[in-house]
Order: structure tokens, then C-alpha cells, then sequence
């Protein structure tokens, strides 16, 4: 049961959070003397409430593909391991303890929008998988949206914080959106070609049951050279982001930023141009675009520690 959850999807998800919250949002506050709005205890159970709404996520993501994986990923546990009625009752157990999170950092902080995000994250997550699932791209842009969006949940819980961060050091806090808005964009396109790239991996099942995808709608051809315009644009991206941030200054950085970024990237679109469009590669590319994102908080890492802890 516990691998309908993807655990270690949700392992990196709440990593992704510790980056962000131990060696860039609490280190920055507390060292410009200004007192972060949640601490801790609180931090962790928002933590686990953003794990709790995607691992139900990935639940009801099943649920409804269930005809399609008999095809594409005939081992999944539904079926097999858990019946559909379990699975149900798992997805609203996880939100259930999602919501009861929400509403308590709610009274704990006197901040709504945590509710807010709760309830929304969890409508749009299940309006992907039962409806907008089976659209061109328009799926494809919504989930990578609530992946790379994820450290934006700190400028939600910390505005007070941040507002205050900004009266007393305007650069710092110029510099901390910059990190913030930068590996969101690079997780939402990172995330945007995988969902491309798993839509073509999964054609067969996709096609006999009818489901819609840029794969099933446009064929390969087209959907490798959306994933190839993605890659570029999001190397001249990163070019850019090295320009605008510190990079310049660390020399352990300027040895990272490269090899942790650009030649992931430079080797995906080598693969997305040059190899057959067959499953194995579609299978293999959206392996390593895991390993891509894991790259990024590699360097996130080293970046954070350098500039703010």
C-alpha cells in the first residue's frame, strides 16, 4: 500500500522544504533580526500537510488511470495489492489529516491562506486527474505549476516576515525572491517536459483508452519538439539566473552551477534530439529528468549555504 503514495517522490518533495526552510527562509530572517512567523514544530507540520495533499494526489491520480496502467504500468498496486475501495478510503484519510493540519497552523499563525492552499491544491489535483488529465498540455501545466511551486508556500506563511525583511534589507530580500522565483521556474519547465515526456512513454495505454495527451493528440514528432524548445528556453533561463544572482562571487559555485545544471540539461536535449522515439527512450529520459531535479537541489544546497546560513 505504501507505494501508491510514491514515497520517494514525497521524500524529495518534503527535502525540497528543509533546503528551503533550514539554509535559506529561517537562517535569512533570524540573521537580519526579523522573527519568522512559524517555527519548527510548525514548519514540520506544514511539511508533512504538503505530503499528506500529494500523496493523496498521486492516490486519485491512479484511481482514474487505472484502465490506462492495466497497459502502461501493469505492476501499479491498485488491482493488485489494494482494491479500488481502499484506495478511496486512503485518498480521503490523507486529506482529511492534510485539512486538520491546515486548520491548525491556521489558528497557530492567524493565517487563512494555509486553508486556502489546502482546500485549492486539493480541488485541483483531483480536477487534474478526473478531467483535465485528458487535455493537451493544459494538465501537463497545471501539476507542474503545484510541483515548482512549492517554496512558494514560504511567501505565503512568511509574509508578515518577509515584508519585514524588506524595511531593513531591501537587497537580501530582492535576493531571496530571485532564489525562490528561479527554482520555481526551473522545477515547473523540469517538471512540464517530464509530464511531455511520460505522455509519450505512456502512449499505448493512453491510446487504447481513449485519453487525450500532446502524445495521443499530436503525435511524437511534435511533443519532442515542444520538450526540445522547453530545454533551450530553460538553458537560456538558468543563463540568466546566473547572471542575476551571486554566482560570480563563490568560486565552489561557479564549478556546481555548470556541471549540477548545464550538462544535465545539454545531455537531455542531446537524447530528445538525436535518439529514436521509442518507449525505452521516453522511459529513460523521464528517469533521468528525476535525476535533473534532484541536480537542482543539489546545487540549491550549495547556493543557499554560500549566500544565506
Amino acid at each position: 500500500m505504501v507505494r501508491i503514495v510514491r514515497p520517494a517522490n514525497l521524500l524529495i518533495m518534503g527535502f525540497t522544504m528543509m533546503i528551503f526552510w533550514f539554509l535559506m527562509i529561517q537562517p535569512v530572517l533570524i540573521n537580519n533580526g526579523v522573527q519568522p512567523s512559524i517555527h519548527n514544530l510548525e514548519f514540520t507540520l506544514l511539511m508533512i500537510m504538503v505530503m499528506l495533499i500529494a500523496g493523496g494526489g498521486y492516490v486519485i491520480n491512479d484511481i482514474y488511470d487505472l484502465r490506462s496502467d492495466s497497459v502502461n504500468k501493469p505492476e501499479r498496486p491498485i488491482g493488485n495489492s489494494i482494491s479500488i475501495e481502499q484506495a478511496r478510503k486512503l485518498y480521503f484519510i490523507l486529506n482529511a489529516l492534510a485539512l486538520v493540519g491546515a486548520f491548525y497552523l491556521t489558528y497557530k499563525t492567524q493565517n487563512f491562506n494555509i486553508v486556502a492552499i489546502c482546500a485549492g491544491c486539493t480541488l485541483l489535483l483531483w480536477l487534474y486527474s478526473k478531467i483535465l488529465k485528458s487535455t493537451v498540455l493544459l494538465g501537463n501545466v497545471i501539476v507542474s505549476l503545484l510541483i515548482g511551486g512549492v517554496p512558494f508556500i514560504f511567501v505565503i506563511t512568511e509574509s508578515q516576515a518577509l515584508g519585514e525583511l524588506q524595511l531593513t534589507a531591501a537587497g537580501v530580500h530582492s535576493s531571496v525572491y530571485i532564489d525562490i522565483l528561479g527554482f520555481t521556474i526551473f522545477a515547473f519547465m523540469t517538471n512540464l517536459i517530464r509530464e511531455i515526456v511520460k505522455d509519450c512513454e505512456d502512449f499505448e495505454g493512453d491510446l487504447r483508452t481513449g485519453t487525450i495527451t500532446i502524445a495521443t493528440g499530436l503525435g511524437f514528432k511534435k511533443a519532442d519538439y515542444f520538450s526540445i524548445s522547453l530545454t533551450v528556453i530553460l538553458l537560456l533561463l538558468t543563463y540568466l539566473y546566473a547572471r542575476l544572482s551571486n554566482l560570480g562571487h563563490y568560486p565552489i559555485e561557479q564549478i556546481a552551477f555548470p556541471i549540477l545544471i548545464w550538462v544535465p540539461l545539454i545531455i537531455l536535449l542531446y537524447y530528445l534530439i538525436t535518439k529514436e522515439r521509442k518507449k525505452p527512450k521516453y522511459t529513460f529520459l523521464s528517469r533521468f529528468l528525476k535525476g535533473i531535479m534532484f541536480f537542482g537541489l543539489l546545487y540549491l544546497m550549495i547556493h543557499f549555504r554560500l549566500t544565506y546560513a
